[in-house]
């Protein structure tokens, strides 16, 4: 029944050779039938292929989802395959089939010229590769005709697991990861059609966000022809930096760089040395854990190295240095955080922050707390993204630079006086 030339379908000329073999083993008497009968008819359905892409032409691969009004379609975010509402302006949902054999297809991006890589778990996450490899072959599945399809059958896309929309929530998310399903049921978030396009013509616009005549970030993307400009994507800036940033108006005719300027309003409320063995002003480090805001960050040198917080103000009974701490580097390639008591520093990527030796600490980069341009409370954020963060009594982190994630930095100020002849302090 879905013997066709359409991709999904079963090519005609295996799809004969089964039903020939089937008719073959209808004809015979129970008692005639031997292994090697058995054996041509397995032979004729493992041989069964599907109509697959053609090597060298562009596709889009869209979804079937229901509870949506708008198609859905996968692209590359240069790391991971995800899904959203299909762009036919935007090269990242456009795949080029570049080999098939064996019943499968390798897609590659137009826009980044990696190769879509499927995952053998449960809800595991479909990537992008730079090297190409026989184990990114695709397989196409025919289950029915879908309702968005409109002329189009659509299969779902395996690699051993179907391809699935993460986080659809029955319409109520409107994109999110690609990953594996175990389900042999072609539900809507599971299911895809393959459709064959021309590659329009692409110009790269890049936005450039720069401070003093050196650019601090980059956003590229490329864009169909007449197309719209791209929206802005404001970075995660430095304290107290804002970034001036209007998309242009018209539409994409050229390649295209556009710099929008960053300005420093407020400055970081902290003293930062040239480098750790620099540091001569140190800080308490409050943290915004609870409703009293006065818990303080300590190295108390546990068998852990993790960070501890108390709730309650540093008294002269408490040890004090390690209360202390000390800064080094700018907001525009992070700042490292030591303690005064123990001479470490924190050397954590993320999850639990840890304290070790000075040589691996990690440049935070310093951000407003919620974007207040007035607030004297900043955030730490790792290199890779989340914040450091007060957790059960630990430091730890979180993915937003809010309340449970802001310092607020006290100077241990001390006080130079001099003694004057009559014997008083200034």
């Amino acid at each position: 029944a879905n013997k066709g030339t359409d991709i999904g379908f079963y090519t005609p000329a295996t799809a004969d050779a089964l039903t020939s073999a089937i008719n073959t083993a209808k004809a015979l008497d129970e008692a005639a039938i031997t292994a090697a009968h058995v054996t041509a008819l397995q032979a004729a359905m493992d041989a069964v292929k599907v109509v697959l892409p053609t090597p060298g032409k562009y596709y889009l691969i869209h979804n079937s989802l229901q509870s949506f009004a708008d198609v859905m379609a996968a692209y590359s975010n240069g790391t991971n395959v995800r899904w959203m509402k299909a762009n036919e302006d935007d090269k990242t949902f456009y795949w080029q089939a570049v080999a098939t054999s064996d019943g499968g297809v390798v897609f590659q991006n137009a826009k980044d010229s990696k190769y879509m890589i499927g995952n053998s778990e449960q809800s595991g996450q479909w990537t992008v590769s730079d090297t190409f490899s026989d184990a990114a072959k695709i397989g196409i599945k025919l289950f029915k005709k879908g309702e968005k399809a409109a002329e189009h059958e659509y299969g779902v896309i395996l690699n051993g697991w179907q391809m699935h929309c993460a986080g659809h929530g029955g319409g109520t998310g409107t994109n999110g990861n690609v990953v594996s399903w175990n389900t042999d049921v072609a539900n809507s978030a599971s299911s895809w059609y393959v459709v064959e396009v021309k590659l329009p013509v692409f110009y790269d616009v890049t936005y450039n966000f720069v401070y003093n005549k050196e650019v601090k970030f980059t956003q590229t993307a490329s864009i169909k022809e007449g197309g719209a400009y791209p929206d802005v994507v404001v970075p995660v800036v430095p304290y107290g930096v804002t970034a001036k940033a209007t998309k242009p108006e018209g539409t994409v005719t050229k390649n295209e760089v556009v710099n929008f300027e960053l300005a420093i309003e407020k400055e970081l409320p902290i003293k930062a040395a040239k480098d750790l063995a620099s540091v001569d002003t140190w800080y308490y480090l409050q943290m915004h854990a609870n409703s009293t805001v006065t818990a303080y960050i300590e190295d108390t040198k546990n068998e852990n190295n993790t960070i501890e917080w108390a709730d309650k103000k540093v008294t002269a009974a408490d040890n004090k240095d390690s209360h202390l701490w000390g800064f080094a580097g700018d907001i525009w390639s992070g700042i490292k955080v030591v303690n005064k008591g123990t001479g470490r520093a924190i050397v954590s990527k993320s999850g639990d922050a840890t304290m070790g030796d000075v040589a691996n600490a990690t440049a935070f980069i310093p951000v407003l707390s919620n974007g207040n341009i007035n607030s004297d409370w900043f955030c730490l954020k790792y290199p890779e993204s989340n914040y450091m963060n007060a957790n059960n009594g630990k430091v730890a982190s979180w993915g937003d630079a809010d309340n449970g994630s802001s310092f607020y930095a006290s100077e241990d100020k001390v006080m130079d006086i001099e003694i004057a002849d009559a014997g008083y302090a200034t």
